[in-house]
């Protein structure tokens, strides 16, 4: 994932999945607070900002993640459609059953 997202280390990678893994996909919203990191970055979505989670500093010193939300779905569903396999190479993938028809 942090390959993929261009994320610069593994706090990056930790921080990203944290808000918004188990933030948006368990609460449907960002979370504030992680287990292991305390103070999660404020989110700022727009459709100006990157398909690609970006990290900065306000003047404040308050750290902000920033992401355009549809462009970054978008991105990641053009990776598994140019690579199906993905959805089915992982022996706990939940979408093993998944077959690919041609009409």
């Amino acid at each position: 994932m942090a390959d993929e997202l261009k994320l610069t280390d593994d706090y990056e990678a930790e921080t990203f999945w944290t808000t918004f893994r188990h933030g948006f996909c368990h609460s449907a919203m960002p979370l504030k607070r992680g287990w292991k990191i305390k103070n999660l970055p404020k989110v700022r979505l727009a459709a100006e900002y990157s398909h690609l989670p970006q990290f900065s500093t306000l003047k404040s010193g308050e750290e902000v993640l920033l992401l355009a939300p549809w462009k970054f779905i978008r991105y990641v569903m053009d990776i598994y459609r140019h690579d199906l396999s993905l959805l089915t190479q992982h022996p706990d993938a939940p979408l093993m059953g998944i077959h690919l028809f041609k009409t």
